[in-house]
């Protein structure tokens, strides 16, 4: 980030501070791991430097913060986060929710009269008919966090190990 203050231009996070964070964003791993390779990643960095090396070399021997992130993923597998299709369904249905919950606000304001003021009306009720509003509201209110909560989860599911099998 950088901004010019007085003619002069200040970076407010050094080249090699972006290319750690680009590193570390990258990484599809626990919070708790990620800490722990990102700290052994950044001494081995303070290391290299403080033998001789520049930032700028050690970033060009290291390679794109993409390509770092993803030996560490290749090496950590059995750590990694496995992302399921079926959070994207989840992600739908919460999505859904709201527009309806959007669009219930938004009908919220209309004023519903039935009849004219020149005379009487006729109103025949049948039943309940096939669209419960109630429910339907019901429904989408407890959809809408639900969808969220099952998306974020399912885009965090570890790893089934042997291939899904259990070994005796």
């Amino acid at each position: 980030m950088k901004f010019e203050m007085n003619g002069k231009t200040i970076d407010l996070m050094p080249q090699i501070k972006r290319y750690v964070n680009g590193i570390e964003l990258r990484l599809a791993l626990p919070l708790k791991t990620r800490a722990k390779v990102m700290q052994d990643v950044t001494t081995g960095i303070i290391l290299r430097h403080e033998a001789g090396e520049s930032y700028e070399a050690i970033m060009q021997d290291m390679g794109t913060p993409r390509q770092v992130a993803q030996g560490i993923n290749r090496e950590m597998a059995d750590f990694t986060y496995r992302k399921s299709p079926w959070r994207w369904v989840f992600l739908a249905l919460a999505l859904a929710a709201a527009a309806f919950l959007l669009y219930d606000l938004g009908m919220g304001t209309v004023a519903n009269v039935i009849g004219g003021a020149d005379g009487p009306t006729a109103i025949v009720v049948t039943g309940p008919g096939f669209f419960n509003y109630n429910l339907m509201h019901t429904l989408a209110v407890w959809a809408l966090p639900l969808g969220l909560v099952l998306f974020v989860w399912l885009g965090h599911l570890r790893p089934e190990k042997n291939g899904g099998r259990q070994d005796d």
